[in-house]
């Protein structure tokens, strides 16, 4: 009966030690608790991205073009010439001498212009007997003044007379209007293009390898999970 008593402690402890190793070993390896860790975790995505590109326009851009054209205007030129001295005969007579044979011819001459000059008076005198001479006589005379011009005969009476008057000239500046030509040059705007290069960003598309982390979940041991957690 003492035997069977110690065989069955014995059992008892040993069966109490195998659920004690069995605890152990459960607690300290069997995967029990729930725990979350972060993981980095490579992908891939589309990424933009630009480059330098050229490319051409057509520009316009403004010149000066001259053409030529002809212009007519009026221009005011001076003409100079010379005229003759106005003038007016007042008066005309001759006289025959009593005391002797002989005659006095003249005229009243009056200057009706603004400038005094010498005149010339030339007589034709027709003498008593049908003969004729010839008398030239002189005189300056100033602007709006009168004198008698006058000749003289010695040898026969005289019955008629003419004569003519050769005034002095002046010279006179006139204005007058000359249509003339003229060529000018004029600028015009005209619109032109020319080829400008230029640049500008381009986007593109490229696949790249990413990572993030991702959070996870796994199950450790609570030995592992009090250690470390």
């Amino acid at each position: 009966m003492i035997k069977l008593r110690e065989m069955s402690g014995r059992l008892i402890a040993i069966c109490s030690l195998v659920v004690l190793v069995i605890a152990v070993v459960v607690f300290c390896f069997a995967p029990l608790k729930e725990v979350q860790y972060s993981e980095r975790v490579a992908y891939q995505t589309s990424e933009t991205y630009y480059v330098q590109e050229s490319y051409t326009v057509q520009e316009p851009y403004i010149v000066q073009v001259p053409h030529e054209k002809t212009v007519q205007y009026t221009e005011t030129v001076p003409s100079e010439e010379y005229v003759d001295i106005k003038y007016n005969v007042l008066d005309t007579n001759y006289y025959n001498w009593f005391w002797t044979s002989g005659c006095d011819v003249s005229i009243v001459l009056r200057n009706s212009d603004t400038e005094g000059g010498r005149f010339r008076v030339d007589f034709h005198i027709r003498l008593k007997g049908g003969a004729t001479i010839d008398k030239t006589a002189y005189a300056t005379i100033g602007p709006w003044q009168s004198e008698e011009v006058e000749v003289y005969y010695d040898g026969a009476g005289c019955s008629s007379f003419t004569y003519s008057v050769d005034p002095p000239q002046k010279k006179i500046v006139e204005y007058r209007e000359v249509e003339r030509e003229r060529t000018e040059t004029e600028y015009e705007e005209v619109t032109e293009y020319e080829t400008v290069t230029k640049w500008r960003q381009v986007p593109k598309q490229r696949t790249v390898t990413k990572y993030k982390d991702v959070t996870k979940t796994k199950l450790v041991s609570a030995l592992d999970y009090l250690s470390n957690y």
